[in-house]
């Protein structure tokens, strides 16, 4: 929350400083502020494939820095989960782990338009455009054990201890439609590549832990939960060399600022 509450309030102080400006009819014709909802999903260890299923919203503000050009600020909340027992290998469900984390992303990205935009009124009825960028996003996977949720990042299940934040690295394709003289809906879909391969809590191997470490015990094994034997400090829990990854799919409405201010 306090990540949250600090982007959005250096996105509006950005909005209003720009909007008070001498050339502020030039500004709000070149800068857009938009708002969205979606559909997440994530890859990684447990979870092999792209689905993209869980809620995700979005606040945007974009700037038009040449006719295909724009420059996009983006706040996105979003929740990802995976579990074990969804996978097809059998090991893969024995090993019986799970986690769901809500995410915060803030993201920098360019827009590459397919046609140019002279003027806001006189856009194209329909635009395709890619998108690439940079961002940070929170990691906080947690997972339930007993009827109670647990922040497994605070347990270091694998002896590890990992940020808090990650690198995330947003790119994907979208398309614009001008439905209204002020109003363009947008429909895009982006992945997120990441520094992290925590955002699940499971990487590497499975730690030197007893049963005398309680809770952080039963959250790193949770075999014995399927009536599997306890593993043993340096079985493979997780694959190491490749991080964790994200894609949210994305349905906004974006609006000419001049309507706004």
């Amino acid at each position: 929350m306090k990540y949250l509450t600090t982007i959005l309030t250096l996105l509006v102080c950005h909005a209003t400083a720009y909007s008070q400006s001498f050339y502020a009819h030039r500004f709000e014709d070149r800068n857009y502020f938009s708002f969205g909802l979606g559909t997440s999903g994530y890859y990684g260890d447990l979870q092999h494939q792209l689905i993209i299923p869980y809620p995700a919203a979005s606040v945007e503000l974009s700037h038009k820095l040449a006719p295909q050009v724009k420059l996009r600020e983006t706040l996105s909340v979003f929740l990802l989960r995976a579990k074990d027992s969804n996978q097809k290998q059998q090991d893969l469900i024995d090993r019986n782990l799970s986690f769901t984390s809500a995410n915060v992303e803030f993201s920098l990205t360019f827009e590459f338009l397919l046609l140019p935009i002279y003027s806001y009124r006189g856009r194209p009825k329909v635009n395709p455009f890619i998108f690439g960028g940079i961002g940070g996003v929170t990691v906080n996977p947690r997972a339930t054990l007993d009827g109670k949720t647990h922040n497994l990042r605070k347990y270091r299940t694998e002896g590890k201890k990992y940020s808090g934040l990650a690198l995330a690295i947003p790119f994907g394709v979208g398309i614009e439609f001008a439905i209204a003289k002020y109003v363009t809906f947008i429909s895009e879909f982006g992945y997120r590549a990441t520094s992290t391969d925590y955002l699940d809590d499971v990487s590497t191997v499975y730690t030197d832990l007893s049963p005398n470490d309680g809770i952080r015990f039963q959250l790193a094994d949770r075999a014995p939960e399927m009536g599997m034997n306890p593993k043993k400090a340096g079985m493979t829990r997780g694959n190491p060399k490749v991080n964790d990854g994200y894609a949210i799919l994305s349905f906004k409405f974006q609006y000419n600022l001049a309507q706004i201010f």
